[in-house]
């Protein structure tokens, strides 16, 4: 019974000292991994089930543009995971060809939503992307 214990405490010594390192590769080499913009997402969620309770509502509307952010974020993925694998010219076209839609996209997020200024970030942030894979293409 007593070899049971010991055995269960090493285990658990071992599973903590694998998670302290873990959050240690995570703080140096991932820094601004738990960035402002998911405490500002988790912010918003927080807002709109309060607006649901507020207003009796099961849903809170979608802000103003949250399609077309949903679109631009899909379509940057996409453009993302095409670079990955991309070798010939007409894959870095399609990996170009992503990327300019998803820029497009976040420009045309409207100003009212809440997305705005993230997404005119994320436009600017794009666009060596797009200019790295438009080059490839060539």
């Amino acid at each position: 019974m007593r070899k049971d214990v010991r055995r269960c405490l090493v285990v658990l010594a071992v599973l903590a000292a694998v998670a302290g390192l873990y959050g240690l590769y995570v703080g140096i080499f991932m820094p601004g991994w738990e960035t402002d913009q998911i405490s500002a997402e988790l912010g918003r969620a927080y807002e709109r089930s309060k607006a649901r309770e507020r207003h009796g509502t099961s849903l809170a509307p979608l802000s103003p543009g949250a399609d077309v952010w949903r679109d631009a974020v899909n379509t940057a993925m996409a453009a993302s995971e095409a670079v990955q694998t991309a070798e010939t010219v007409a894959e870095w076209r399609q990996a170009a060809d992503l990327w300019r839609e998803a820029i497009e996209l976040m420009k045309a997020v409207p100003a009212s939503s809440e997305y705005y200024p993230l997404a005119q970030e994320k436009a600017l942030e794009y666009q060596p992307n797009f200019i790295y894979t438009q080059q490839r293409a060539q």
